[in-house]
């Protein structure tokens, strides 16, 4: 395509001086559009230039007619009013210095500043500084997708970042017909969004006016009906606003500004600030009078860029208000290595949409490191507040419960020096039961709950948060594998640590496909794991989550790194229930001898029962490679110096709940078996320290 002059990328708004008369300037504008300084449209806004014809500002039309019509009505009027008895409402523009002579390079600069100002004209002026015309965002955009539809694979369009090899890798790694369609479309959703907000502005700014007692009364049902208009034109601005901003964030043309954003003044303005910001929410906001702040850190300050943070907190805000959940207050507190920006609600949202809660549809499970879904347009904002944080090295999670109401909260790295007394916990779970369960369970606790709905949500916040512990409900994650030797590979392939497996003591394979897929009873993990040669998680069942969830949390997130040099002088019982085989490999048997440590074998739980009174040892491997009975456990418990020991199961019984029932002292340890040397060893002292305390006789 051949380049057009400038003079076809501009619009030649009417410029005026300071000491022009408003009657004159309302003339020239009541003729016909053809007749208007050479344009072929109504212009809604005119360009206020000094006596050398440069731009000072532009005013917009409803101002000047307000102000005309005004002076009209006053009989008082000494003197007809001048552009400069409006320079209140003159607003400013940016001036582009362009020369006749263009090339693609050019054009899209211009297209990228075009986006990166979406609020403002663009006012191009010659080598003196001279007014030349408005830059035209339209026809510009259109253009330029056009060229890249064409045969120009240079052309970097708002798909591409306007410097740095890594935006010329990442595109690069696409096809040609990929790369240029992803342009074009963003362009076309950019040319779309410029060639609204011209005229939205224009009807926002005369419905201003039509309110305005001073042009002339309403009734009532007229001054209904504007208002409703207004609020639905801001609401759509607000839309159109998003899309441009999504549209800038994937072509990687927003940039952050790091500074000290001071946290109690960020706070106190947060609810002004959305409101100045939403005029439509100012007399329904009862709330804004009962929203509370908790500054729970000793922290004043966090390193973040100050306008992104704010219009992430009013984004979610936003969302909340959008699906009736009523604004209760602001918490800010450290979540460990993060701190974090609580916003919540009593109120618990019904069936909330991508981001917050739903499982990601089925044919979208194979995109890496999803993002939220910005087709769900009432998730917008709140897709944005994440990629906001996420630009800022944090992360956004939140969840809803009847019980609970609603929490959605912005992470943001803080000082590595800054110590925390709380602990992040990532649960992976879609069912709202669950999450509430887990939630009761960490209330009061050190622990800090982020949910995530999916398994590619857990992912992508394993690998930015890295939590010491990660709870996984795999029956309720609509994108999880559907065997247990998947699951196992993939906490293998995601390096998750301290990963702990949430399932019904219930669940069978009968249940249906989304059903106990996980860790099945029925599926022998034990054998899964050593196909794979992965981990093998712990497991709780949440028929008794209120119970064992704590100390388990505490054996992993709080216990001190456990050394070999704890072995050295153990005495443990190796119990072997009937005549069964032994499970506990030799090789194991042998490091623990290596470490002076004094097995015992038995296979007699009377005999067992007087070996404990004698020789007192710390702890009893049930060394069997079957799952123990319940009823070989109620045995156990019936020999009282035996059964006050910590008794350490590498295969789990079957029935969990019910061996938990008989308050015993009982660990599951398969990680003995599956893990390598000395990991095994250092998971089996982990596993005697995590034995709960025998009841008292």
């Amino acid at each position: 395509m051949a380049l057009p002059p400038l003079d076809y990328f501009l619009t030649p708004a009417p410029a005026y001086g300071l000491v022009t008369p408003l009657g004159e300037i309302a003339q020239g504008l009541g003729q016909p559009a053809g007749a208007v300084q050479g344009s072929s449209v109504a212009p809604s806004h005119i360009i206020v230039v000094d006596d050398e014809h440069r731009p000072l500002g532009t005013l917009t039309l409803g101002q000047l007619w307000a102000c005309h019509h005004a002076q009209g009505r006053s009989s008082g009027a000494s003197a007809e009013l001048r552009v400069f008895d409006c320079q209140l409402w003159l607003e400013p523009v940016v001036e582009v210095s362009a020369s006749q002579a263009l090339d693609i390079p050019a054009l899209s600069n211009l297209g990228r500043l075009v986006q990166g100002m979406p609020s403002r004209p663009l006012v191009v002026v010659d080598s003196d500084g001279q007014y030349l015309g408005v830059l035209n965002p339209v026809r510009l955009l259109g253009w330029l997708a056009l060229e890249a539809k064409s045969s120009a694979p240079e052309l970097r369009l708002a798909g591409a970042s306007a410097s740095g090899a890594g935006a010329t890798e990442s595109s690069t790694a696409l096809p040609p017909e990929s790369a240029q369609g992803a342009g074009g479309q963003r362009a076309w959703v950019l040319e779309l969004s410029h060639a609204l907000k011209t005229p939205m502005t224009t009807l926002l700014g005369l419905s201003t006016l039509l309110l305005d007692s001073r042009v002339g009364q309403l009734n009532e049902r007229q001054f209904r009906y504007v208002s409703l208009i207004q609020q639905a034109i801001r609401k759509l601005t607000g839309l159109v606003n998003l899309l441009i901003d999504w549209m800038r964030l994937e072509a990687g043309q927003i940039s952050l500004s790091l500074e000290r954003v001071y946290l109690q003044p960020l706070a106190d303005e947060l609810v002004p600030s959305f409101l100045s910001a939403q005029p439509a929410l100012k007399t329904a906001a009862t709330w804004a009078e009962e929203f509370s702040v908790c500054l729970a850190t000793a922290e004043g300050w966090v390193q973040a860029d100050p306008l992104r943070l704010r219009q992430s907190l009013h984004y979610v805000l936003g969302y909340l208000i959008a699906h009736g959940a009523i604004p209760a207050g602001l918490l800010v507190e450290p979540w460990g290595n993060w701190l974090s920006f609580t916003l919540w609600s009593s109120t618990a949202i019904a069936n909330p949409g991508p981001p917050l809660g739903a499982a990601m549809p089925a044919e979208r499970r194979s995109r890496p490191d999803p993002q939220p879904d910005p087709e769900s347009l009432e998730g917008l904002g709140l897709g944005l507040a994440r990629r906001f944080s996420q630009l800022q090295g944090g992360e956004l999670s939140g969840y809803s419960t009847p019980t609970w109401g609603s929490r959605i909260t912005l992470l943001l790295p803080t000082r590595a020096s800054s110590a925390s007394e709380t602990v992040l916990v990532l649960l992976a779970s879609a069912s709202e039961t669950l999450v509430e369960q887990v939630y009761s369970s960490l209330r009061g606790s050190p622990y800090r709950l982020a949910v995530a709905p999916s398994c590619q949500t857990m992912a992508a916040l394993q690998a930015r948060l890295s939590p010491p512990c990660t709870l996984i409900h795999w029956e309720s994650l609509a994108d999880a594998p559907t065997t247990a030797t998947g699951c196992l590979a993939l906490v293998q392939r995601l390096a998750i640590a301290g990963v702990v497996s949430l399932r019904s003591a219930r669940a069978s394979p009968d249940d249906g496909p989304s059903s106990g897929q996980g860790f099945d009873s029925n599926l022998n993990p034990n054998q899964a794991a050593a196909d794979s040669g992965a981990t093998l998680p712990k497991t709780l069942f949440t028929e008794t989550l209120a119970q064992g969830l704590r100390p388990t949390l505490d054996q992993i997130c709080l216990t001190p790194p456990v050394s070999l040099a704890s072995l050295k002088g153990l005495t443990m019982l190796l119990l072997r229930p009937g005549k069964a085989e032994g499970v506990l490999p030799p090789l194991v048997q042998t490091w623990l001898q290596r470490y002076h440590c004094r097995l015992l074998q038995v296979d007699d739980l009377q005999q067992a029962n007087l070996l404990s009174r004698v020789w007192q040892p710390q702890a009893v491997i049930l060394d069997g490679a079957m799952p123990v009975s319940i009823a070989y456990l109620q045995a156990l418990a019936r020999q009282p110096d035996l059964a006050r020991l910590p008794l350490l199961a590498p295969v789990p019984p079957v029935d969990w709940a019910a061996a938990q029932a008989l308050n015993l002292p009982l660990v599951a340890c398969p990680e003995v078996l599956t893990q390598p040397l000395p990991q095994a060893l250092v998971s089996l002292v982990q596993a005697i320290a995590l034995a709960p305390p025998a009841p008292a006789d």
